[in-house]
């Protein structure tokens, strides 16, 4: 879903099925063993982070409502 999109646009984590212990626990293993990954999914999600903060998303929805409304000759 949506998570998993920004997780794959921004290379800034890794996706595993939901109730798959066996892919979490790889996923684990693969971050454990390979540092640069590790360092490289860090920084990047630290990036996006700001992005998909709750204040962003609610100023983003507000910009719909408010041209919504201008289209409707509403305000």
């Amino acid at each position: 879903g949506e998570a998993r999109e920004i997780l794959d646009s921004h290379e800034a984590g890794l996706w595993v099925p939901p109730e798959d212990p066996a892919a979490l626990a790889e996923a684990v293993q693969n971050l454990a063993q390979d540092t640069d990954l590790l360092k490289r999914l860090s920084a990047n999600s630290l990036a996006a982070a700001p992005k998909h903060s709750r204040s962003v998303q609610a100023d983003k929805m507000i910009t719909v409502f408010e041209k919504a409304l201008k289209d409707k000759g509403v305000g």
